[in-house]
C-alpha cells in the first residue's frame, strides 16, 4: 500500500495512522519508524494507537516507538507497552508471543518484572527460535537478565548452555556493559 518509501509518503502515513481497517493502521505505524526525524512529529498519534483494539496495531506501534527513545515517552505510556508485551509472552498466538519477546528486550531495566516469564520461555525450549529470542531479550536487561544467562550456562541441556553463551557473547561484542 505504500508503494515509495521517500519522504512524499510521509503525509499519506500520518492520514493511514487513522483508517478504518486494523492492518492498515498497522502498517503505517510501523512504516513511521522508518522516518525517525517525523516520528517526533506524530509521537501523540502513535500513543494514543498502543490503545487501540487490535493486537497487530498495538505491536507496531511498540516497534516504531522505541525508535523515539523510551525515555522521551510518558511512563504511564512505556508501563502500559510492557504490559501489552508481557501479554504477548503468555499468549497462544506465536506471532504476538514471539514479536513480544523480541520487543521486551529493549525495553531494558524497564523490562524487570518480564524476566521470570523470559526466563520460563528460555529454559523450556518448546521452540528454539523463541528460546534464542528470549536469551537475547535477556541480555539487554541489564544486570538481571544477563544474571540468568550466566547461570544457564552451567544448565545441564547444551542447547541451553549454548544459547545462553550466544546470547552473553553477542551483547558483550557489542561493548554493552553488564
Amino acid at each position: 500500500i505504500f508503494k515509495g518509501m521517500g519522504q512524499t509518503v510521509v503525509p499519506e502515513l500520518i492520514k493511514s495512522l487513522d483508517h478504518v481497517d486494523p492492518n492498515i493502521r498497522s502498517m503505517a505505524a510501523y512504516k513511521m519508524g522508518t522516518f525517525p526525524h517525523t516520528l517526533k512529529k506524530v509521537t501523540l498519534k502513535l500513543l494514543r494507537l498502543l490503545y487501540d483494539p487490535h493486537t497487530g496495531v498495538q505491536i507496531m506501534t511498540i516497534e516504531s516507538l522505541q525508535k523515539c527513545g523510551l525515555d522521551s515517552l510518558p511512563q504511564k505510556d512505556v508501563r502500559f507497552m510492557l504490559k501489552i508485551l508481557m501479554r504477548g509472552i503468555r499468549s497462544s498466538d506465536r506471532w504476538f508471543k514471539a514479536t513480544s519477546v523480541i520487543l521486551i528486550g529493549p525495553m531494558g531495566r524497564r523490562a524487570l518484572p518480564a524476566i521470570p516469564m523470559l526466563k520460563q520461555t528460555f529454559l523450556s525450549i518448546l521452540s528454539q527460535r523463541l528460546a534464542i529470542y528470549a536469551a537475547s531479550s535477556l541480555a539487554q536487561i541489564v544486570p538481571e537478565g544477563r544474571k540468568v544467562l550466566r547461570q544457564a550456562v552451567t544448565h545441564p541441556n547444551a542447547k541451553v548452555r549454548w544459547m545462553a553463551f550466544m546470547a552473553l557473547q553477542r551483547y558483550a561484542s557489542k561493548g554493552i556493559p553488564g
